[in-house]
């Protein structure tokens, strides 16, 4: 029999402010969003969440869900992530909608 694999979440362990997984700028309204870390595997689930520092007129930290952050961090041109997980904006996008 086949060993299955267990798929790892590479943005499970929180990571301070000072080091995001992944950082955006909202396009329109200037809000920069922290990746801080990622609930689960599965970024495609329509609940997934993950948590981010949003710091903008009111700094906080919070779970969101990933289908409403998508949009605008892929959207956003000064999308940065840690290359030394995704080693570029396809690789990001992939895991981001689940497909990783």
């Amino acid at each position: 029999m086949a060993k299955v694999e267990k798929a790892v979440n590479v943005a499970s362990r929180s990571r301070p402010v000072s080091n995001p997984y992944a950082s955006w700028t909202e396009p329109g309204i200037g809000g920069k969003y922290l990746l801080i870390k990622s609930h689960q595997v599965d970024n495609g689930k329509p609940l997934a969440r993950w948590h981010v520092y949003a710091d903008g007129e009111f700094a906080e930290y919070g779970d969101m869900y990933v289908n409403e952050l998508r949009e605008s961090a892929f959207s956003a041109n000064n999308l940065t992530f840690d290359t030394s997980i995704w080693p570029d904006r396809e690789a990001f996008e992939a895991w981001a909608y689940g497909r990783a």
